[in-house]
């Protein structure tokens, strides 16, 4: 497990795993029922305003291996959800070993030069299955 139990903030087996703030929304649809949880980071796990962090992680111990989505909620701005995920990442390298990272950026608008800027690209790269949505976004698992 990435943190401990006791932080996640849905049932071990749920059908639907909701991440959401300010009418932005991530959906993780469970049809497998494997075993999930659901890390409120920004706020719960990592406490104050000193430093960047994503607002959810969610951990599905899928097989062959377990994945991490690392769910960033915001306004407008690619770049900087982009950092708070990296930073959240990081912080948690030790306990990811042998997950699947899968970012995901759920924005209100996006800009089209954001997303076909070299930086975005940069990330992809490292991440090729980074996911963006605007306003919603729906995995399957």
């Amino acid at each position: 497990m990435i943190f401990d139990r006791k932080y996640s903030s849905c049932s071990q087996y749920q059908a639907i795993v909701v991440s959401q703030e300010n009418g932005n929304e991530h959906r993780l649809c469970n049809d497998s029922r494997v075993a999930v949880y659901q890390y409120h980071v920004d706020g719960d796990i990592i406490k104050g305003n000193d430093e960047k962090r994503c607002d959810y992680v969610v951990e599905a111990l899928t097989v062959p291996r377990p994945s991490a989505f690392f769910i960033e909620l915001k306004g407008s701005d690619l770049m900087d959800a982009l950092e708070q995920i990296d930073v959240t990442v990081s912080r948690c390298k030790e306990r990811l070993k042998g997950y699947d990272i899968l970012p995901r950026v759920v924005l209100h608008r996006v800009s089209t030069h954001q997303i076909h800027g070299s930086k975005y690209r940069r990330y992809k790269e490292r991440y090729p299955r980074l996911a963006t949505g605007s306003r919603r976004y729906i995995d399957f698992i």
